[in-house]
């Protein structure tokens, strides 16, 4: 959501300044650090969750090695390792829609079963990327990115400015959400 919160503000300075590409860009280079300064160093739920994830991302390795990797990040980077192994698989056509679960579970018993046995099996890989992957393959993948890709394409073409504006900011945030689920 905070990475959705940055995106959402240099979307909204671009339409804003709607021909001034330069001059947009010039605003989000000096703002966006302003207001991550100010809120990491104000907001101590933001600068928690900033420090937190980058010292999770760091030590990922660290926390792997030791079978500790129960923080949000770690999870999400074990996902995302266990699910590549399915992907790899499964390239194409993926494992089909609703066999993630048990197919993403053999392999987290093989590769971290720690994880299994603490957390118990999981449904969600908290990136819908990889989740389409898995269960729909690369040919889902094109087939989920091409709705984005004609929504934008339309959105583009309109006449109608609030329709371009909101055609192409909703499926960027969309876009940026699906990352973490």
């Amino acid at each position: 959501g905070q990475v959705a919160f940055f995106v959402m503000i240099t979307i909204l300075i671009f339409q804003f300044f709607n021909k001034e590409k330069i001059k947009s860009l010039l605003i989000v280079i000096a703002l966006l650090p302003v207001i991550f300064f100010s809120a990491y160093h104000t907001s101590d739920i933001f600068n928690s969750r900033v420090s937190a994830a980058i010292e999770e991302s760091v030590n990922f390795s660290e926390y792997a090695d030791q079978k500790t990797e129960y923080t949000s990040v770690g999870l999400r980077i074990s996902f995302a390792i266990n699910s590549w192994e399915v992907i790899k698989k499964n390239t194409f056509i993926g494992v089909g829609t609703g066999d993630f679960p048990l197919e993403y579970n053999k392999i987290n018993a093989i590769k971290t079963p720690h994880l299994l046995n603490q957390l118990g099996p999981t449904t969600n890989p908290h990136n819908m990327y990889t989740l389409v992957l898995v269960q729909l393959g690369l040919f889902g993948m094109i087939s989920l990115l091409s709705i984005f890709y004609y929504q934008l394409k339309l959105s583009t073409l309109s006449n109608n400015r609030f329709f371009r504006d909101l055609g192409l900011a909703l499926p960027i945030i969309f876009l940026v959400l699906m990352i973490s689920d």
